[in-house]
């Protein structure tokens, strides 16, 4: 998976992480970080650093085969694995977690 990385401006003052989605599906986020610079408030960029990806089968990341947005996904099973480093999170566009792999089409 393709990875980029914008630090904050002030390392002493960093807080984590801010971790951007594209949505989807299949959109590009490689460039998040650098296009969220520009609107995001100072406080933020002064306390995490940007992170963006592309998701699988998208840009720079290796091929393959899913169908469905899957960001919101993503982010609920982190925080649920890995709930000390979540410190803050928003997730819109849920879905459903029973059946989020299942296939949309029938052979």
């Amino acid at each position: 998976m393709a990875v980029s990385r914008l630090s904050t401006a002030v390392p002493g003052k960093r807080r984590g992480y801010l971790v951007l989605n594209s949505g989807g599906p299949a959109l590009a986020g490689l460039a998040m970080p650098t296009q969220m610079a520009s609107v995001l408030p100072r406080e933020v960029l002064d306390a995490y650093d940007l992170i963006g990806f592309d998701p699988r089968g998208v840009g720079h990341s290796t091929p393959q085969s899913w169908g469905q947005s899957y960001g919101t996904y993503l982010g609920a099973v982190y925080a649920s694995l890995f709930p000390w480093h979540t410190y803050r999170m928003i997730l819109e566009g849920n879905v459903d977690p029973a059946r989020v792999w299942q296939r949309q089409w029938q052979s």
